[in-house]
């Protein structure tokens, strides 16, 4: 499972006391990234400016409710992964319209 965009304040996050900000030094854009304090898994990222998070899948307490519509950064693909057949796929992000 990669990650889900959703709109920022659209989850449900429990352990928020668990969980460290990292803010990319150089970022333009403000990209901050969030950790668990506990184990160090990489919860979400986020840019100050988008209305949107990235929340890895791997987090979720029941995946089975995870259903690609798109997949960005495909060039990113292991050898492990499997790709829901006719979910578009897009090597960086999709073209703008």
């Amino acid at each position: 499972i990669g990650s889900l965009i959703v709109p920022k304040g659209s989850i449900d996050v429990q352990g928020k006391e668990h969980m460290k900000d990292f803010t990319l030094a150089d970022s333009e854009k403000g990209i901050v990234r969030q950790f668990c304090t506990n184990c160090g898994t990489h919860l979400f990222a986020f840019g100050n400016t988008h209305p949107v998070i990235a929340v890895h899948g791997g987090t979720l307490d029941d995946s089975s409710k995870f259903n690609p519509q798109v997949v960005i950064w495909g060039q990113s693909k292991r050898p492990y992964h499997c790709f829901k057949e006719g979910v578009p796929v897009f090597d960086q992000y999709p073209p703008q319209s």
